[in-house]
């Protein structure tokens, strides 16, 4: 049975906490049960409010959770690391515990990863951030595609779904400060 692990960031959600997990059991994990897919859960938590005390709640209700906890906020990029780091799934994916990609999104990126795909990207179409932010933001992966990787989609892309090559050579390429997405168009692998 294939297995999948869904890393979650968290740090000051614990107002969001049980509504990601709820929308994540509801759309996501019922799904897993009846196509024969085994799951993992990791929460990585580098909070200083009661989020850690609401996973443990969560991890209470569900064997398939568990909780990375940090001493501190290291960012996104090193809160995925950490969770790659005790994962030993087939594939792996990510999304924010602020909900501003549908949980559902996995299933199609898991499509992907069926057919052969080593990295699945879910790429934005729009926005809802204020208009100065977007222009910084198209600028960003405007210079990064001139520079850096050709292959950057035009808005950037922020949920993925990624094969056990992938993360284990992210594992072995990883440095401080990396920027993950870029690493993993980098990394050179089948990308839908």
């Amino acid at each position: 049975m294939p297995k999948i692990s869904i890393v979650i960031p968290v740090y000051f959600n614990e107002a969001n906490l049980l509504k990601t997990y709820d929308l994540l059991n509801k759309d996501v994990l019922f799904e897993f049960d009846s196509s024969g897919f085994d799951y993992e859960i990791i929460f990585v938590d580098g909070s200083g409010d009661n989020s850690f005390e609401i996973l443990q709640q969560l991890k209470n209700k569900n064997s398939k959770i568990k909780i990375v906890k940090l001493s501190r906020n290291f960012g996104s990029n090193n809160a995925i690391l950490a969770g790659i780091s005790i994962t030993n799934s087939d594939c792996l994916t990510f999304i924010s515990t602020d909900l501003q990609d549908p949980p559902k999104i996995i299933l199609e990126l898991l499509e992907k990863w069926q057919k052969g795909f080593k990295v699945s990207l879910a790429i934005r179409e729009s926005r809802d951030d204020p208009f100065i932010s977007k222009i910084f933001s198209a600028l960003f992966y405007k210079i990064f595609r001139l520079i850096a990787l050709k292959n950057m989609p035009k808005k950037g892309f922020d949920v993925f779904l990624i094969d056990r090559k992938v993360f284990d050579f992210l594992k072995n390429n990883f440095e401080k400060n990396s920027f993950i997405n870029g690493l993993i168009l980098w990394s050179g692998f089948k990308t839908a």
